[in-house]
């Protein structure tokens, strides 16, 4: 009887360590396919790619934006949208590229304002703050790699704030914000124009209580003045006291 029970014992322990082995080498197997497919995948390839586009179109809404500060044609950011939709098919014919958009067309609360937008575009100026901007929502696949529905939000703006109260007399102080309500600090005085007055200096300041850089403009001419001002992609704002 011990002779049995001992046996059987032994069986067992067989049994478990061929369990065992047969567990390791299945897990060493997927393990190595999953490991080859990960090291053949060129997924750095497809990341550099989908982050082509979305760079590209965000540049295609400051592009548009510029076009519409200088025409008034709302229409102009949906047109651009269109056609870089056709010309992704031809710039990867072989990844199976869809791009599709949707624009806004109602009024937003941008940093404390309310910004009527018509197709995506949308001007409140010559007040004392004063926006341009551009927005649209997106959704990406990529047929080739299995990538659907990657959905982002393309913006451009340039919003002007004069400060209040700027002195001394023939100088205006203003605040320069980019998208994500960051201030622009890069401006030169060639990026401001006065109406009716000539720019005589501008000088840049950061003022650390507020996190901002100021910009005073100094004109001769007249009393208060229309403030034009262009960033460095060309989107322009014109604002006044």
């Amino acid at each position: 009887m011990k002779r049995l029970v001992r046996n059987k014992k032994g069986q067992f322990v067989i049994i478990a360590v061929m369990l065992v082995a047969i567990m390791i080498v299945s897990i060493g197997a997927l393990l190595h396919s999953a490991v080859t497919y990960y090291k053949h995948e060129p997924w750095e390839e497809y990341s550099t790619l989908i982050g082509d586009i979305e760079l590209n179109t965000r540049r295609l809404l400051e592009l548009s934006l510029v076009e519409y500060a200088k025409t008034d044609d709302v229409n102009v950011l949906t047109g651009n949208l269109n056609k870089w939709q056709s010309n992704l098919s031809s710039i990867y014919p072989n990844s199976g590229i869809y791009l599709d958009f949707t624009v806004k067309n109602e009024i937003i609360d941008i940093y404390g304002n309310d910004i009527k937008f018509t197709n995506g575009l949308a001007k409140k100026w010559n007040q004392s703050t004063s926006t341009s901007s551009a927005r649209a929502n997106f959704t990406l696949g990529v047929a080739s790699i299995g990538l659907e529905g990657y959905e982002f939000t393309a913006e451009a703006l340039l919003r002007v704030y004069i400060v209040p109260g700027s002195l001394p007399t023939n100088s205006v102080e203003v605040v320069v914000y980019k998208e994500n309500n960051m201030t622009i600090s890069n401006l030169k005085k060639a990026n401001f124009r006065v109406n009716g007055a000539d720019v005589v200096n501008m000088t840049a300041s950061y003022v650390p209580t507020l996190g901002v850089v100021t910009y005073r403009i100094y004109y001769q001419g007249v009393t208060p003045p229309m403030i034009e001002v262009w960033d460095q992609r060309g989107i322009y704002v014109t604002a006044k006291p």
